[in-house]
């Protein structure tokens, strides 16, 4: 039986997505970036200007007052150092993705990047998302709905088990009906997966191939 190895990483986020990097990491990323910068006659402001931020900003990440940048900023980072962007998974240099200051449960601390789709994990999940699930198709928010609180608590250790400690919210409606809402990458990771975005009535799904033909790995 032949294997499908499917993976979402990091760097297949939006460009505005926050990323944070452990400490000693950035600050040795920006210190080899203005080595780099200043060996060919450049300096803090003209590095600056080739990542597409201000002076302040590239001081600010060098101290860690900042203690996160933008998805888009650090891949002009790693491209101006030539570094490979999976070896910050390798060598888990990524201490947490998403956008705390607008919704403090849009966050997963430390990611398990890359994170590994095509195993039995995901494709529970798929199966949930299929069911009782929704992605939202403006922005990607995946959020299940349930009586049984089981279900609610088994979803949220998949997640969890697949891509980190990510941050979600419960909603208690009516009926003892439960709504579990998980962050945008959850559902832009589901979505690469194959699952259904938006309203599913609309598109009549089908499994994934990689669930339906060839097999999901352990």
């Amino acid at each position: 039986m032949r294997v499908i190895n499917l993976f979402y990483h990091w760097f297949e986020e939006p460009g505005c997505v926050n990323i944070f990097l452990k400490k000693t990491f950035q600050q040795s990323l920006i210190k080899l970036a203005l080595a780099k910068e200043r060996s060919v006659g450049g300096s803090t402001r003209s590095l600056a200007a080739k990542l597409g931020v201000n002076v302040r900003t590239i001081f600010r990440w060098q101290s860690y007052e900042s203690k996160g940048m933008l998805i888009k900023h650090l891949i002009k980072v790693c491209d101006y150092l030539n570094l490979l962007y999976t070896d910050l998974e390798k060598q888990h240099w990524i201490e947490s993705i998403g956008n705390p200051n607008m919704n403090k449960e849009k966050m997963i601390v430390h990611p398990k990047f890359p994170f590994e789709l095509s195993n039995k994990k995901v494709a529970e999940i798929i199966g949930y998302a299929m069911s009782d699930g929704h992605i939202s198709s403006r922005d990607y928010h995946f959020s299940y709905g349930s009586q049984d609180i089981n279900q609610i608590k088994r979803i949220i250790f998949l997640i969890n088990e697949v891509c980190g400690n990510v941050k979600c919210r419960i909603i208690r409606k009516k009926n003892n009906f439960i709504y579990v809402v998980f962050p945008p990458t959850i559902g832009r990771m589901l979505k690469k997966a194959g699952a259904p975005i938006g309203n599913k009535s609309c598109l009549n799904p089908s499994l994934p191939h990689w669930i339906k033909y060839v097999g999901p790995k352990e």
